[in-house]
């Protein structure tokens, strides 16, 4: 089975701690990454949405479902995580962003041995590592989640935390009309953001920054509580 490597956060001594775990593919897709592109497969019901692209607007709801917008037909849906898989990856495909992160995060490169490298060198490193387009896609959609994570935790932390909750409602309403305010919002994590993920992020900022005791709860699956 394909191990993928995974990051998970812990407290140690009042701190927030990050380890790197390894995980199984089955793991890695229990539930897909909000705004990640995906592929709709083995629907029965909605036979017809089979192979479509699509991409993940929410995350698991305790249904057990996903809410995903139907690229082609900018319809939205909800299904089960098993009738997804993220949309395979070429090293062709990936930026020199992605790449230097591919390699980063699976320890197979320093920061310092990645940076400034030219955009063809890294496509050599990263097809030496990674030969599977479908390994390559769960890697960033996990990268990607781990940003969200970040994110999430700066907003609520170091933003919104000691607001009133009149100041957030009238913050909610603008961030909903202005896309600078949001971006500055989400973070440095936002000039690769879809539109469904930076609502995504902001929506659990507001969330942990009035229930902060549940903060350190977010990794994976435990990140967001259903209400």
């Amino acid at each position: 089975t394909t191990k993928i490597i995974c990051l998970v956060f812990g407290v140690d001594r009042g701190k927030i701690t990050t380890k790197m775990i390894l995980i199984d593919h089955e793991a890695a897709t229990a539930s897909f990454t909000v705004g990640c592109t995906v592929i709709l497969q083995n629907l029965v019901g909605g036979a017809q949405y089979n192979g479509k692209r699509a991409v993940v607007n929410s995350p698991k709801s305790s249904a057990g479902r996903q809410q995903v917008r139907i690229i082609d037909d900018d319809k939205v849906i909800a299904v089960k995580p098993v009738n997804l898989r993220y949309e395979p990856r070429e090293v062709s495909s990936l930026t020199a962003d992605e790449m230097r992160r591919v390699l980063i995060c699976s320890w197979k490169k320093t920061e310092s041995q990645v940076e400034g490298v030219d955009t063809n060198s890294l496509a050599a490193m990263v097809s030496k590592y990674f030969s599977c387009p479908a390994e390559l896609a769960t890697i960033l959609a996990i990268i990607k989640r781990q940003q969200q994570q970040e994110a999430i935790r700066f907003g609520a932390v170091n933003i919104l935390m000691d607001e009133t909750d009149e100041y957030l409602a009238d913050l909610m309403s603008n961030l909903k009309t202005s896309p600078n305010l949001r971006r500055l919002y989400v973070g440095p994590h936002s000039e690769s953001c879809t539109n469904e993920e930076m609502d995504y992020i902001i929506t659990r900022q507001f969330y942990y920054a009035r229930h902060p005791g549940e903060i350190l709860c977010i990794s994976g699956d435990r990140m967001d509580p259903q209400r």
